[in-house]
């Protein structure tokens, strides 16, 4: 599995004279947005298309005419970030590495997190729309969605989410100093030697995006500052 770098990434879609800004609207691309810029990522273009849905029950179903997982899940999460504006679904843990890794990063479900007022109406709206429990998931047989919601503590700071965005479509995620910080306390406490290797190609990747004064606050607090050198690497 190869991670592009951003720089990489970027070349796709320059925002240099003569790029595709000259050609197309850049609201016709997804792409993430960070609090210090934007990221294209080419991987998008190849799994999201234009058909779009809005929040009636006939457009709701158009998950069924899905036929790649990235896409199907993205629709739908930007269809919860539509039903609860005030406080929107936070994609948190593998489902947002494999935002950030331009859908290089394959996971099962969609992972949440939610107030608790909120997880009540989404458990609710879940089962409406015939989501079965199996353990801690909710999984639609017809649609092929496995949600898994999180509540209570949250583990970061809002001020640090960033979205992905495509046309009038957009789902909120974890920031990347959170996550990376995530990916390495689940490998210093279990050992899985692929959450550092991703903890630290999305280091390299995006810091010229971190807030590095944050992401050292971050690792301090959870005992992990160590690492910092190591990610440098």
């Amino acid at each position: 599995m190869r991670f592009l770098n951003i720089d990489e990434l970027e070349k796709n879609f320059e925002t240099k004279e003569g790029n595709f800004n000259s050609l197309r609207d850049e609201n016709a691309f997804p792409y993430l947005e960070l609090k210090t810029g934007k990221i294209f990522f080419s991987n998008y273009i190849h799994h999201l298309n234009t058909e779009c849905f809005d929040r009636d029950e006939e457009e709701f179903q158009q998950l069924l005419t899905y036929k790649d997982i990235f896409q199907k899940r993205f629709y739908f999460s930007s269809y919860l970030f539509k039903i609860y504006t005030e406080n929107p679904p936070i994609i948190v843990g593998g489902s947002a590495l494999e935002y950030y890794s331009g859908a290089q990063y394959p996971t099962g479900a969609i992972d949440f997190y939610l107030e608790e007022d909120v997880l009540d109406k989404l458990i609710k709206f879940l089962r409406k729309k015939k989501f079965y429990k199996r353990g801690k998931y909710y999984y639609s047989l017809d649609k092929k969605i496995a949600v898994e919601p999180h509540s209570g503590h949250f583990n970061g700071d809002k001020k640090y989410l960033n979205k992905m965005i495509y046309g009038d479509k957009e789902v909120l995620l974890i920031g990347i100093e959170d996550l990376i910080v995530d990916r390495i306390n689940i490998f210093d406490k279990k050992e899985y030697p692929e959450e550092y290797d991703w903890a630290h190609r999305l280091f390299k990747s995006y810091q010229n995006f971190i807030d590095v004064e944050y992401f050292k606050r971050k690792l301090k607090r959870d005992g992990l500052l160590s690492y910092l050198e190591k990610l440098k690497i």
